[in-house]
């Protein structure tokens, strides 16, 4: 029973930092994206 509880319990940890990994790329590629745009506004003005 107790070889169950901590394979499920390491199941979730491996998911939450594969959806941590995820959610940090897409903000990153998000976040450059935005960084590009204000930088294209400077240079117009």
């Amino acid at each position: 029973m107790k070889g169950v509880i901590f394979h499920f319990w390491k199941q979730i940890i491996i998911f939450l930092l594969r959806l941590k990994d995820l959610i940090g790329f897409t903000t990153f590629q998000a976040g450059s994206k935005e960084g590009l745009t204000v930088i294209k506004l400077i240079r117009s003005l």
